[in-house]
């Protein structure tokens, strides 16, 4: 293999990477960070302990990154019982799946809300037609095939970094900030929970549990660990880097906004209106994003692969989230979030001791995985001479890999012609 082939696949490898994460952090930030009030009631309602606890979610975020989506590659994993099933006792797993199931159709209706409250807000559209945009967008968007959903979940991600950081620039510089009112109204903030240090647990396993169904089956769209790993660390410190800024800047600009449904809006708002409103547009698409990943997760786990029925699922669950959506955003929010997030605690913990027991066969699979991709890599690629004694070290290499013939095939014969594909372009 040329040392030019290999920096382009070295390119290649990086770009999915991106992506990945990318979409990694469309799934996770709409639930936990887009509108700016989870963080009020988790965070900024403690005043200075509550930005500690903020940077301390934002390194667990780094870190759960980097095991869920390896986690996902490892087992290939079409829906995240497959990944629950090697790591815990089936009664967990039920239990865990249940709770998962759960999530996924409260946080989807929370997001529904959410998206009509956006609307609101901005233009003063009622609240019952930006939900219903949101739910006929699910309906649309959920019948492309995965690929394309990644890329739509993925895609509103690097504007929502772009605007938190303009609000922080804008904040630093121009707004009159008096941290010691701040601090003051910080007292009359709603808290989703009394502790600080259980607030911030709650929250990430809020995060978690509502994004890990989506994020496994992201990474088990991907053979190469390299990959995901990547992935998994660089969305895991986008979602914790724009979740701690965020949190500071809304701390900063706490008199501005105490009454906002929308705070990270309002702030944007502020800056100029026509800002606002795209930032209005960009939240909306975070929201969805949410909307989506949750309940194609859960009309995949609850359908499998019968599309039609994946189709009738998908649109019950919609409506009827679109009905409970009525109860509005900030009440369900203060009311879901926390329970939703005690069951993610469980989680959680199941994922890291999972991580802990299977980390050498991770590991041991992931050096597998990629001589297989570089041997198959070579065998399709006309140019590279592909030894008999290169055949006979492949066929090894699937017979030790934890992959099914089926999985080579389908994950690594089309990714690899996708990538030469792209590395000749």
């Amino acid at each position: 293999m040329t040392e030019q082939l290999r920096t382009n696949i070295r390119k290649d490898r990086i770009k999915r990477a991106i992506i990945m994460a990318f979409a990694y952090v469309g799934v996770l930030t709409g639930a936990g960070l887009a509108s700016g009030q989870e963080l009020l009631q988790y965070f900024v309602g403690f005043g200075v302990p509550g930005l500690v606890a903020v940077v301390v979610t934002g390194l667990l975020h780094v870190a759960f990154g980097y095991i869920i989506l390896s986690m996902g590659s490892h087992f290939l994993a079409t829906k995240h019982s497959e990944v629950l099933e090697q790591m815990t006792h089936p009664l967990i797993v039920k239990l865990l799946d249940i709770a998962l199931m759960i999530t996924c159709f409260v946080i989807g209706f929370v997001m529904i809300a959410g998206a009509g409250s956006n609307l609101n807000q901005q233009f003063g559209i009622p609240s019952w037609i930006g939900a219903l945009i949101c739910v006929v967008l699910i309906l649309i968007v959920s019948q492309f095939d995965f690929e394309k959903v990644s890329a739509v979940i993925g895609s509103f991600t690097p504007f929502i970094i772009i605007f938190i950081i303009m609000g922080t620039i804008y904040t630093i510089f121009w707004v009159d900030v008096d941290l010691k009112t701040s601090t003051e109204m910080t007292k009359n903030l709603s808290r989703a929970i009394d502790n600080v240090a259980l607030s911030s647990l709650n929250y990430f396993s809020m995060c978690m549990i509502t994004g890990v169904s989506m994020a496994f089956v992201l990474g088990g769209e991907e053979f190469n660990n390299k990959v995901s790993k990547t992935a998994g660390i660089f969305g895991g410190f986008i979602v914790g880097f724009i979740t701690t800024v965020a949190t500071f800047t809304l701390y900063a600009n706490l008199p501005y906004i105490i009454n906002s449904d929308l705070p990270m809006q309002a702030i944007i708002t502020n800056i100029h209106p026509i800002l606002g409103s795209f930032m209005s547009i960009v939240i909306y698409g975070m929201i969805f994003n949410t909307g989506i990943s949750l309940y194609y997760a859960l009309a995949r786990r609850i359908s499998g692969d019968d599309k039609k029925k994946f189709n009738l699922t998908l649109t019950i669950l919609a409506l009827t989230g679109y009905g409970l959506s009525f109860a509005g955003f900030k009440k369900l929010i203060a009311i879901m979030y926390p329970i939703i997030g005690y069951m993610g605690i469980v989680l959680i913990l199941v994922i890291f001791l999972g991580w802990i027991k299977n980390k050498s066969k991770i590991k041991k699979e992931a050096e597998i995985r990629n001589r297989i991709y570089d041997l198959i890599f070579a065998k399709k690629d006309p140019g590279q001479d592909f030894s008999h004694k290169d055949s006979k070290e492949l066929e090894k290499l699937k017979n030790q890999s934890i992959a099914e013939d089926d999985d080579f095939k389908e994950n690594v014969g089309q990714a690899i012609d996708k990538h030469i594909d792209n590395i000749d372009d």
